[in-house]
């Protein structure tokens, strides 16, 4: 055993309940991952089921018909547009005083304005506005 132990690098005094403890606890742990595995499955099969649209609202699957180029142009030029509507209104909070992009999020969540996804404002999504601006 000390010997066998000892090329797998297994410390000598490390005992063999010890490491038999240490298998149990890792087979524990790949069961319990996969019961986690099989909930998520059947959670979005029954969400599927349901007639629940899963994914990205803006995704691929209306560029699927472009190629990777083609799409990737369209994803910006749509970034593009969307950032340019939003402009004025950033604009105009800044000149109010308001000029940190968390204030200016919570302005916009305040006005009812939603991101490009139809989700709330982050100072992160301030900042990417403004750095596709310029």
């Amino acid at each position: 055993m000390n010997h066998a132990c000892r090329q797998k690098g297994i410390p000598k005094r490390r005992s063999l309940k010890k490491i038999c403890q240490s298998s149990a606890k890792l087979a524990e742990a790949i069961a319990h991952a996969r019961a986690i595995s099989d909930r998520t499955k059947a959670a979005l099969a029954a969400a599927k089921a349901r007639g629940t649209k899963l994914g990205n609202p803006i995704g691929a699957a209306a560029l699927a018909s472009k190629g990777n180029k083609e799409a990737v142009s369209a994803v910006h030029a749509n970034a593009d547009k969307f950032a340019a509507t939003i402009e004025p209104i950033i604009a105009s909070i800044r000149a109010s005083g308001i000029n940190s992009a968390n204030a200016i999020a919570n302005a916009l969540n305040a006005q009812g304005v939603v991101t490009a996804r139809g989700k709330l404002w982050t100072a992160r999504a301030v900042m990417n506005v403004e750095a596709r601006l310029g």
